[in-house]
């Protein structure tokens, strides 16, 4: 396509390799002749037709051969498509300007970017620009330029395209790092030799002048990027197959490094840094034609840019690239292994290619590395916090568990890190030589030791994980090894959620900012955090076969305490650890600890007041572990009280309800005046476990108020609000008739509140008391007041009738919301019903979460005639866990009324989805 003018190949070539030569798409030549004839918005209209049958044809033609072609090899015909496409327009943007026939003397075309380096996916950018020699640009070059970038919007290609003169380009490029990097992958289309010969002597110029500082720009917005994004680890269930860890930015990093250090635009020039053989740059270019395979499937697929990898996506890409079922693992879990596998690698030479800039001085601003050696211990040494292996023969030793404990055990107490190499290193000999996980006292000591060292487990965990010894060791942790979780709520695999959970339970050993203060006391109680690390590491286990995990959990663990031979009792805690290790996180949620008889229930199965300070300190650090912001302030709070009253139970110190009766009789009578007998005569008129219910006498002193203006102001209905962290705390009291809750819930889905829990009582008089605690799906929104006065105003008027409750569910499914809920493609259903409490039916919910749920759920409830006493609603990621405690005229439902519930329970979550 290069217009032939070569004064100079051989130094061309020398300075920065030849243009890559693409042959025009012949097949499209003679419809693009054809088009040059015709008028421009005829001709506009036939590129575009050309363009949609030409990426049709591709698609179809990828389809056919999904396991025959590479990502490289769509991408290029992609590539070749739009140049092809490209250079009509330009003759199009030529003779529209009346451009002389020597224009190729003065100006040219370059494809730069993933453009320029032909991997083009169907949504990407189309960069281009147009370079001219000098400054002094004629005017007719101003006209191509507009006329060109018009024609590339007209024909629906998104375009970075830009007019620069040489002399301009290279003071551009030493201030704008942004623009060098896409200049530095740059592809003549239609552009004189000698000009690309000028580009390549002003890039050349770039890297005399500006690697140290370019780079530094380059791993700090490498680093900033996973640190702003959220995309610091390689194991997200979604990854960014763009941005994300060890994807195709990476990948481009890497491109960047072996331009600026070695002056060519080919990753095997890695193989210059030591640590980097050609094995391991094959396995780069494996990863990257995958991963531009992965991104071309999701930009047809979606018909736009979409380079998040949804959970739904990985479904459908796995049935598409024809992945099968092996064993326990699902096709789409053998797809994302395979994905996080590659990905792993090209984060490996990222971390290395970092380390050597590192190393070699070009990063500015960096700590300077001292090569002074240290020996740490036989066959290992020390540089710059680092352990590197001093000598092979280590390895070869007669016991290698022991050598590699012993090592890992000095680094964690001189807080020094595994260096990649050394992980490398002992990963390949792993692989090759194998290790077999046996009984050895001597070996179980140190292992335990090093997960009893408070504050400082998690980083050798991690680096022994990704030297494969840590599955190795353990099989059954070895098993979770990139195993993806299918659901809408973990953001992680499973072994990145687990080693994230030992951050956090190092944070709390350490006191951090951010860790609660009760959390902080409990830990500093427990006398074996080597036993509390190993079930928290083994606690999920059991995912490596789906669901089932906890019961299949403990049975693997009581085979690892075998193997590591501790005894019974050791056995017997850690057993507990991983078979409870969900219980309080789900009592907070599910289970009303104000009912006497099932916090018996719970404390019963928590056994001991030392079991359940290890169980809280396992439950903190596994739920921060889902995902960033999954364990939120409240729900934080509401696991401290679930803790707080299970403890109190243990130990008999939990307070009489005559006592938590009394405080509030004495604050109503303090605060309202009231005479003690009125006081009494109202608590009466409540529900006996009233005072256990109300956490707060504050807020009984609230509640009194707002029952108070309905019973002696005869208010129809009033309403209240009070923040509650990063939520509000709805009250509403209105005179109690059926079905009061679903209208209640219905208004607020309409108004864009999702409810997270609520109480409910009913005086003796017929009161309706109702206690509601919500978020915005629009937090903004509830800043104003405006939308309190119109929620307030619409509660209101249920004092004096029912709503129309489909209206406001109907307007709930029509707001845009900020985000759109990942859809797990799990659509199964689970209504449970629990008949073991005396005085009320409890109704468990799980299943696909959607706009208005509560209310119709509600609805259902109480068209039965079951009032909802508690409400507990919690949504993880696209599924609802609900769950409701009803009575009958305050007493529990017959049997046959709740299976008549849950029958229409069952069916209306059927319908939902």
């Amino acid at each position: 396509m290069a217009i032939p003018q070569s004064p100079s190949e051989e130094k061309l070539d020398a300075l920065f390799g030849p243009p890559l030569e693409i042959p025009e798409a012949s097949h499209l030549v003679d419809a693009l002749t054809e088009v040059s004839s015709l008028g421009r918005n005829p001709a506009i209209a036939r590129i575009k037709q050309i363009k949609k049958d030409e990426w049709a044809r591709i698609y179809t033609a990828y389809q056919e051969r999904i396991n025959e072609l590479t990502g490289f090899d769509v991408a290029f015909s992609l590539t070749r498509s739009v140049d092809t496409i490209l250079l009509n327009l330009i003759d199009r943007a030529l003779k529209s300007a009346d451009a002389p026939d020597d224009w190729h003397h003065i100006m040219g075309f370059f494809a730069i970017g993933g453009y320029g380096r032909a991997e083009f996916n169907p949504a990407s950018d189309l960069d281009v620009i147009l370079l001219v020699k000098d400054n002094a640009t004629p005017d007719w070059v101003s006209k191509v330029n507009a006329e060109f970038q018009a024609l590339l919007w007209d024909c629906g290609f998104q375009v970075g395209a830009s007019l620069r003169s040489l002399p301009e380009l290279e003071d551009i490029i030493a201030d704008d790092y942004v623009t060098a990097t896409a200049l530095i992958e740059n592809r003549p289309l239609r552009a004189a030799d000698e000009l690309y010969y000028q580009l390549a002597e002003c890039l050349q110029r770039f890297r005399d002048r500006y690697t140290a500082p370019y780079l530094t720009f380059k791993v700090g917005e490498l680093l900033s990027r996973r640190r702003n994004d959220g995309l610091s680890s390689v194991f997200h269930l979604e990854p960014n197959l763009k941005t994300g860890a060890g994807c195709l930015r990476d990948i481009q990093f890497l491109r960047i490094v072996a331009f600026m250090l070695f002056g060519a635009r080919t990753l095997h020039a890695l193989r210059e840094f030591e640590t980097i053989e050609s094995e391991d740059v094959l396995k780069v270019f494996d990863a990257n034609a995958h991963l531009l395979s992965l991104r071309t499937l999701q930009h047809f697929n979606h018909s736009h840019r979409q380079d998040q990898l949804l959970l739904a996506d990985q479904l459908r890409c796995a049935q598409q690239l024809g992945y099968g079922a092996q064993q326990s693992l699902r096709e789409v879990e053998i797809f994302m292994r395979d994905l996080y596998e590659k990905m792993t690698m090209v984060e490996e030479l990222v971390k290395l290619s970092i380390g050597c800039l590192h190393i070699l001085g070009h990063l500015e601003g960096w700590t300077p590395v001292d090569e002074r050696e240290q020996p740490l211990c036989d066959g290992f040494r020390i540089i710059n916090g680092y352990v590197y292996l001093a000598s092979e023969e280590v390895l070869e030793g007669a016991d290698f568990c022991m050598t590699i404990l012993k090592m890992a055990r000095l680094a964690q107490q001189s807080n020094l890190r595994l260096s990649i190499n050394l992980q490398r290193r002992l990963k390949l000999f792993i692989e090759t030589q194998g290790i077999i996980s046996k009984s050895d006292p001597q070996a179980t000591k140190l292992f335990m030791d090093l997960m009893g060292d408070e504050g400082r487990v998690a980083p050798i965990l991690r680096d022994l994980h990704g030297s494969g010894f840590l599955g190795a060791y353990l099989p059954e942790f070895g098993r979770i090894t990139c195993h993806m979780q299918f659901n809408a709520y973990h953001h992680y695999t499973v072994d990145e959620h687990t080693l994230i959970a030992i951050e956090y339970l190092d944070m709390i050993a350490r006191c951090d900012e951010g860790v609660p203060r009760i959390l902080q006391q409990v830990n500093s109680t427990i006398v074996r955090h080597d036993l509390l690390s190993l079930g928290l590491l083994m606690h999920d286990v059991g995912k490596y076969m789906g669901r089932g995990h906890v019961p299949r959990g403990e049975l693997m663990m009581g085979e690892v305490s075998k193997r590591l031979g501790l005894n019974d009792a050791d056995d017997d805690v850690l057993r507990f650890l991983v078979r409870e290790h969900v219980t309080l996180s789900d009592a907070s949620r599910q289970v009303d600890i104000s009912d006497p008889q099932q916090l018996d229930q719970l404390a019963r199965r928590m056994g001991s007041a030392g079991r359940l300070d290890m169980l809280y300190c396992l439950t903190w650090p596994d739920a921060k572990a889902v995902g960033p912001k999954i364990l939120t302030g409240w729900q934080e709070a509401i696991l401290e009280d679930c803790y707080l009253a299970v403890r109190q139970q243990l130990e008999g110190r939990l307070q009489p309800l005559e006592t938590r009766r009394q405080q509030i009789v004495t604050i109503l009578h303090e605060e309202r005046q009231l005479e003690l007998a009125q006081a009494t005569e109202y608590l009466d008129m409540l529900a006996t476990e009233y005072p256990y219910q109300v956490p707060d006498p504050e807020l009984a002193m609230w509640h009194y108020d707002l029952v108070t203006d309905v019973r002696k102001h005869h208010k129809p209905a009033v309403v209240d609000v009070r923040s509650f962290g990063d939520m509000w705390m709805i009250g509403f009291s209105t005179q109690d008739r059926k079905s009061l809750l679903a209208d209640v819930a219905a208004i607020c889905a309409g108004n864009g509140l999702d409810i997270q829990g609520c109480r409910v009582w009913s005086t003796t008089d017929g009161i309706s008391l109702q206690s509601i605690l919500v978020t915005g799906v629009l937090p903004a929104r509830w800043k104003e007041a405006e939308a309190w006065t119109t929620l307030f105003k619409h509660l209101t008027a249920l004092g004096e009738s029912a709503t129309d409750e489909q209206r406001w569910l109907d307007r709930r499914r029509q707001m845009i919301l900020p985000e759109t809920p990942m859809d797990s493609q799990i659509d199964d259903v689970e209504v449970r019903l629990d008949q073991s409490s005396d005085e009320c039916a409890v109704l468990d919910v799980r299943g696909k979460d959607s706009p208005g749920l509560l209310a119709v759920l509600c609805r259902i409830i109480g068209d039965a005639g079951c009032q909802i006493d508690l409400a507990q609603v919690s949504t993880m990621g696209d599924q609802a866990v609900d769950v409701f405690y009803m009575t009958v005229d305050g007493q529990k439902p017959a049997p046959a009324l709740m299976a008549q519930i849950e029958g229409k329970v069952k069916q209306a979550m059927r319908e939902n989805h």
